[in-house]
């Protein structure tokens, strides 16, 4: 006979604890993982300053944001899709204070940063895009230079 282990009731009687609901397996984790989101049944991969954060699940799971994140977008995106997703950053608690079209733009969407610091804000910022239907945004470290708020790079037309 096996032993049942899990909470006695007023009774006496002891019942098996609920079922637990495994959490969807992790990508594994390879060397030279681009610093890319990868989309997988509603969720999504970030690798940030070399390590992995695995992203699905509702808005609550991205995090309150903070700091100022600039968005430049290009021709081919209009100024609509660009304002809509600085409604989405402001309402997840990032300061977007405007857009900006600009005439080069890199050939994926991207997140830049420039200091070590901000990779927190980076993962917040990258569920949010994830969030938003961005599933596939490159993260651009610039690390060395100047010091800058986050920004948000809306990929121009091949």
């Amino acid at each position: 006979m096996r032993a049942l282990t899990g909470k006695p009731t007023a009774d006496g009687t002891i019942h098996p604890p609920p079922p637990v609901t495994p959490s969807p397996p992790a990508p594994p984790r390879r060397p030279g993982l681009p610093k890319v989101w990868l989309a997988a049944a509603g969720a999504a991969l970030l690798a940030v300053g070399g390590a992995l954060f695995w992203i699905s699940g509702g808005m609550a799971g991205c995090g309150a944001g903070s700091g100022t994140v600039y968005i430049q977008y290009p021709a081919s995106v209009s100024r609509q899709t660009a304002e809509a997703l600085r409604g989405a950053l402001n309402a997840a608690g990032f300061n977007a204070p405007g857009t900006q079209k600009v005439d080069e733009t890199p050939s994926q969407m991207q997140i830049r940063y420039f200091d070590a610091a901000q990779q927190p804000q980076v993962k917040t910022l990258g569920c949010v895009l994830a969030k938003q239907g961005y599933k596939s945004v490159e993260v651009q470290p610039n690390l060395g230079g100047k010091s800058s708020p986050l920004e948000v790079w809306f990929a121009g037309q091949p």
